[in-house]
């Protein structure tokens, strides 16, 4: 799976799906759901709020009416726990849930460094780590979506050193199990 950043409107992006992020109640009433609200020519209001109130880190699906082929609206507002528990989980469904709509490419802000006044350098990680340990059936390119040039300089900074970090983790893991497996072998 091929990760892009890109700065600009989300909704312009030409993407079988496009993340939002929402509170519990689901009403699409700032950031970038409500870009999407606003941009859809159809009821998706309706549509999602039919579906309130949901949990944090869950995903509701919509039409994506005229803007993409889905709308995946993630739960990432929730005073019961923490955005480091709820952004994780939220980016896991988001890529599941495009997965297993046959999606072949998505736009993904970078959930949780609005609203939920998550850092974002800590959002960065947080989606970094969440793509870099998702495995696709599907899905060949993931677009992080910033909202300026700046932005996007630092978030693909920051998640070519994510990738990087959780590579090398998985490295130095790779070679414990691979040294405990020789160590038992010996016995």
């Amino acid at each position: 799976m091929d990760v892009t950043v890109r700065s600009g409107d989300i909704i312009e992006r030409d993407t079988d799906a496009i993340a939002s992020s929402s509170g519990r109640l689901l009403q699409m009433r700032s950031g970038t759901a409500r870009s999407i609200r606003l941009a859809c020519d159809g009821p998706i209001r309706d549509d999602i709020e039919a579906n309130a109130p949901a949990e944090g880190g869950d995903v509701i699906v919509t039409d994506g009416y005229n803007i993409a082929e889905y709308i995946l609206h993630a739960v990432t507002s929730t005073r019961e726990r923490t955005p480091n528990e709820v952004i994780p989980e939220a980016a896991r469904n988001i890529l599941e849930k495009a997965d297993n709509r046959g999606c072949q490419s998505l736009a993904l802000p970078i959930l949780g460094t609005g609203h939920r006044q998550l850092s974002f350098q800590d959002g960065v990680r947080l989606i970094g780590e969440t793509i870099e340990t998702h495995h696709s059936d599907s899905l060949e390119t993931v677009e992080l979506v910033c909202y300026t040039p700046t932005d996007e300089f630092v978030t693909r900074r920051l998640f070519n050193q994510t990738a990087q970090d959780w590579r090398n983790r998985k490295s130095n893991v790779d070679k414990i199990e691979n040294r405990n497996h020789l160590l038992k072998g010996d016995q």
